[in-house]
């Protein structure tokens, strides 16, 4: 596994559980890191933890990441 390297802002894949969850935390500023990259997408937590090791996603942003997410 290997992540995608040297990787500008502009370039990135930004991938969210949800865009609700942004909502939680209105002073995030989200919306000016989604405005800088290439694409946002959603979707869920372990699959989006497994996309970041293998450098299909560049970066992953997570409101409310639990144990039992990443817990073996």
């Amino acid at each position: 596994m290997r992540t995608r390297q040297e990787i500008m802002l502009h370039q990135a894949i930004l991938h969210i559980t949800a865009p609700e969850s942004v909502e939680i935390y209105p002073n995030n500023r989200f919306d000016v890191l989604k405005d800088k990259v290439l694409i946002a997408r959603y979707g869920g937590e372990c699959y989006v933890m497994a996309m970041l090791a293998v450098g299909h996603i560049d970066i992953c942003v997570e409101y409310s990441l639990q144990p039992y997410d990443i817990i073996l």
